[in-house]
């Protein structure tokens, strides 16, 4: 059973969905524009093992919202995780984050490196540092949900938007209204920050892979499927983390975790007994 829970950090509130107290604190980040529901059909499973939960983080779900463009740089967001890791998890945790949620768990792995026993990113969001390549089409779609956004954040009209835009060929309303939902609770000034602002000024990633002293393991999609992931990004984590174990979802692509979470959840019970 998950629990609906709030985390007053001081400077926003933080929502998240917990599971039973079953094992060692998995901590679940989403991408952006995503939500803790990105999880949600994982977590009965995964709770069977672990003390499972999975953060909004800020600008995102339930959780509060930045009061500058300022407050959505990548900092901000390792800032949230890491007084979530100190206040509510039995410590040390695993921390997994897809997309977004990936360079956020890297950059709070970095600063304080004790407070976990593993490290799992999926299919992280590197590109969002050059803003070029295979993730460049992302930034176009920011633009895009953002517009909807201020156009009308209803989820009805966003599903409207959706299916009018052709984005998803053979959606029907149903289909699109969960993805509407989820949209509608994202602050526009997150999206505008992602597309107008460096958001990863200052971070080196290279200083960050190598601080990080728990075991790491990168699981990606296939780019022809939707991966973000340029093998430039691979060799770099290969060559600058230590001693980091790969994992390659052909049959997938930005949401290997979704795409196959059989396999997933193999490689993260495999992980855990590292």
């Amino acid at each position: 059973m998950l629990t609906p829970q709030i985390l007053d950090t001081g400077s926003l509130q933080l929502h998240y969905a917990e599971g039973p107290h079953n094992g060692p604190t998995l901590l679940l980040l989403h991408g952006a524009s995503g939500d803790w529901t990105a999880w949600r059909d994982l977590m009965p499973r995964l709770a069977e093992r672990w003390h499972v939960c999975a953060l909004d983080l800020r600008g995102h779900g339930q959780s509060g919202r930045a009061a500058s463009l300022d407050g959505y740089h990548l900092t901000a967001f390792a800032q949230d995780v890491l007084a979530f890791l100190r206040q509510r998890a039995a410590l040390p945790a695993v921390l997994c984050g897809q997309s977004w949620g990936g360079m956020v768990a890297l950059a709070a792995a970095a600063q304080a490196p004790e407070l976990l026993r593993g490290l799992m990113l999926i299919d992280p969001a590197i590109g969002v540092m050059r803003a070029t390549g295979i993730f460049s089409v992302w930034f176009e779609y920011f633009d895009w949900v953002r517009a909807a956004l201020l156009a009308d954040p209803r989820p009805e009209a966003l599903a409207e938007t959706l299916l009018q835009s052709g984005r998803r060929p053979g959606y029907t309303l149903e289909q699109a209204l969960p993805w509407a939902v989820t949209k509608s609770m994202v602050d526009p000034r997150f999206l505008e920050a992602m597309t107008t602002t460096p958001v990863t000024s200052g971070f080196d990633l290279a200083a960050a892979l190598q601080a990080v002293t728990c075991p790491l393991t990168l699981l990606y999609g296939n780019p022809a499927r939707g991966g973000v992931l340029d093998p430039a990004d691979v060799q770099q984590i290969q060559a600058s983390a230590r001693q980091p174990s790969i994992h390659y979802f052909d049959n997938a692509g930005h949401d290997p975790h979704i795409d196959n979470p059989a396999e997933f959840i193999a490689a993260l019970e495999a992980f855990a007994a590292r």
